[in-house]
């Protein structure tokens, strides 16, 4: 089993959902932690989101192998051993665009990732409707108010629960 228990948080993504991890449990983690993240972050998205078989990204200053500090390159040694599909490192921008299932980081860096992208998103939603509720033009009536509402409720996080804390027995979600 596990001995550090993980937060994992239902993302949106290109494809639909992924799975960022963690997101606030563990403020720095080890290469061994970061590691069982990915162990159960890949059969959680097997198993309750449908994967069938999860890329998974280790979240990192850069792609390439030799990108972050010593702990992460020993990360990046670890993952490359596991029984799971890595991908290697994936940057801050892949985070939403599909490129992996699974992205593992610390719970510092998770945290301040899906703080900072909600205050974006809520941003944008409400930039976009202000200046839509302002607009002269007919369409913008009923057909942007649907895309609108389409798009803010897919991205809205409220509409996935909390985030799911994996590596205890049990149910635990933690809301924020």
């Amino acid at each position: 089993g596990a001995s550090t228990a993980g937060l994992a948080a239902i993302i949106p993504n290109r494809n639909g959902f992924g799975l960022l991890m963690d997101v606030g449990a563990n403020l720095s983690c080890k290469p061994e932690q970061l590691y069982q993240f990915a162990l159960m972050a890949d059969v959680y998205s097997q198993k309750s989101l449908g994967i069938e078989k999860p890329r998974i990204g280790l979240l990192n200053i850069g792609s390439e192998a030799t990108k972050g500090d010593t702990s992460l390159q020993a990360t990046r040694e670890l993952f490359q051993k596991g029984d799971f599909h890595f991908l290697g490192n994936v940057e801050g921008g892949q985070v939403f665009d599909g490129a992996a299932d699974v992205i593992v980081c610390s719970g510092m860096t998770g945290n301040m990732i899906l703080k900072s992208a909600e205050s974006l998103a809520n941003m944008l939603f409400e930039s976009l409707k202000e200046k839509l509720e302002h607009s002269d033009s007919s369409w913008s009536n009923t057909k942007t108010r649907w895309v609108i509402s389409s798009l803010a409720s897919r991205h809205d996080p409220e509409s996935r629960g909390a985030s799911r804390l994996l590596g205890v027995r049990g149910l635990v979600l933690i809301g924020h």
